[in-house]
C-alpha cells in the first residue's frame, strides 16, 4: 500500500488546521492509501519542549519514507511545507494538490 504525506499549513492556523488534514486523510484511507498525518506523528512521541524546526524535522524525516506527498489549501503559506516540498524535489518523491491526486485516483 502506499503511504501518502499529507502536508499544509498548521502554525498559526485554527486548531492547527487539524479539520483539513483529517478530511484529507479521511479521503485517502477510503481510496486505500496509507496517510501520514503530521498531527498524528506528533502523538506518538513526546513533543515537550519542541522548537517548531523540531516539528519540521519530523515531519521530513517521515517523509523521506513516503511514496508520495499531497499538498493542502494554502501550504505556500507555511515554512514548514515549504521546507517538505523541498524535500520531495532533492528526492524526487512525487508530489501534487490533494485536488489533483484525488481526481487522478478515482476509480
Amino acid at each position: 500500500m502506499k503511504r501518502i504525506f499529507i502536508s499544509g499549513a498548521i502554525t498559526g492556523k485554527l486548531n492547527n488546521n487539524e479539520g483539513a488534514f483529517k478530511d484529507a486523510a479521511q479521503i485517502l484511507r477510503q481510496m486505500g492509501y496509507i496517510a501520514i498525518v503530521p498531527h498524528e506523528l506528533m502523538q506518538q512521541i513526546d513533543c515537550t519542549g519542541f522548537t517548531h524546526d523540531d516539528y519540521c524535522k519530523v515531519c521530513c524525516a517521515e517523509l523521506l519514507m513516503c511514496d508520495e506527498m499531497v499538498q493542502l489549501n494554502g501550504w505556500q503559506n507555511s515554512k514548514g511545507a515549504g521546507y517538505e516540498k523541498s524535500i520531495c524535489d532533492l528526492f524526487k518523491i512525487p508530489y501534487t494538490s490533494i485536488e489533483d491526486f484525488i481526481s487522478k485516483n478515482e476509480q
